[in-house]
């Protein structure tokens, strides 16, 4: 017997109890298949590699765009950057010669300032000087004053006693003499 092998044999099972239906296909029809399969296969993979590229594609370009998008942004940032440095530039310069002014005034108004501090250390110097003169000439009008009242106190004193001996007629006593 011989057997020609020019036939694939497919073995299928419907169920558990029933028996193998075979089917015969010949081998050009299953190379076929098996071919077409293939060629499906390898465009359909053909097909999946240019979706990926192209969408790489277009994440590149998003990716310039939104470079392109940072880059303007940047330059408005930094046209912005410029104005407000260029704001305080101006701050600055206007602060600088708000303080050279005072430096100028200053300068202006030192010599006058100095010669009205020469002029009132003068007229304290003098006026503690006339303080201490004063101060002997009170202490010595106070100590004359205090002299003359106490002569003042002993004369009433004194008038006073010999009144009310008077009044009341009393001998005098003669002083007794100090030893």
């Amino acid at each position: 017997m011989k057997i020609r092998i020019n036939k694939v044999f497919f073995w299928g099972y419907r169920s558990k109890f029933d028996p193998p239906v075979i089917l015969y296909l010949p081998r050009r029809l299953v190379t076929s298949i098996i071919l077409l399969l293939f060629a499906i296969g390898a465009l359909f993979w053909e097909n999946q590699k240019q979706a990926v590229r192209l969408e790489q594609e277009r994440r590149e370009n998003l990716s310039f765009s939104k470079q392109i998008d940072q880059l303007n942004s940047t330059e408005e940032n930094l046209k912005e950057l410029i104005t407000f440095i260029e704001s305080q530039k101006t701050q600055l310069r206007r602060s600088q010669d708000a303080l050279n002014s005072l430096n100028e005034e200053k300068e202006q108004l030192e010599p006058i300032v100095q010669a009205d501090r020469e002029t009132i250390e003068a007229i304290l110097d003098f006026q503690a000087r006339r303080k201490r003169t004063n101060v002997w000439i009170e202490r010595g009008i106070g100590f004359g004053l205090g002299v003359l009242s106490s002569i003042i106190a002993t004369s009433i004193w004194t008038i006073g006693s010999i009144l009310w001996r008077n009044k009341m007629n009393l001998p005098e006593q003669p002083e007794q003499p100090n030893d």
